[in-house]
């Protein structure tokens, strides 16, 4: 039943990003017909579309409380990579994944609909972490020594309480 509940959780992370941050970070675009998602659930490969920014979730802990009342709260940890692409030089690529980060932790930490992840059923609070730094992304080439980077990512942490009837 929770796996459930979790993937509301997922769903409305996802939605929300897709949706208010749509421009100009993840505008879905069709290109020759095929869809370019740029944000989803569990699915690395989309990192291979060619956008410039994404955004894809992976199941986290998820701590739970019992109650006595007729619920349980559950705080859903749902890991968030957002990458931006290394295009042209490192302060061009840092300033872009600079730019998306503060954007999503705005959205989610800032603003009401983040907070409920756009009135997601269940959903009481939402907040973003993160407890790793930025990471470079090196595309597999053939000097070792001198990697040539793709992405700049960062995994973040969205805690999502939620509470949740007994059965």
């Amino acid at each position: 039943m929770t796996t459930g509940f979790y993937r509301i959780a997922e769903t409305g992370l996802t939605t929300l990003l897709a949706t208010e941050l749509a421009s100009p970070y993840f505008a879905h675009d069709t290109n020759g017909g095929k869809s370019h998602q740029q944000v989803s659930a569990s699915d690395d490969t989309i990192l291979d579309n060619g956008n410039d920014y994404y955004a894809i979730t992976y199941p986290g802990n998820f701590p739970v409380t019992d109650t006595a009342s007729s619920f349980r709260v559950y705080d859903f940890e749902i890991l968030l990579d957002i990458l931006a692409r290394w295009k042209t030089n490192s302060a061009a690529a840092w300033a872009a994944f600079k730019d998306l980060r503060s954007e999503v932790i705005n959205l989610i930490n800032h603003t009401e609909k983040g907070r409920t992840l756009g009135k997601t059923n269940y959903v009481k609070n939402t907040i973003l972490r993160a407890e790793e730094r930025p990471r470079y992304i090196p595309v597999r080439g053939t000097d070792e020594n001198n990697p040539t980077f793709s992405h700049i990512g960062q995994v973040c942490v969205v805690t999502v309480t939620m509470q949740i009837p007994r059965s």
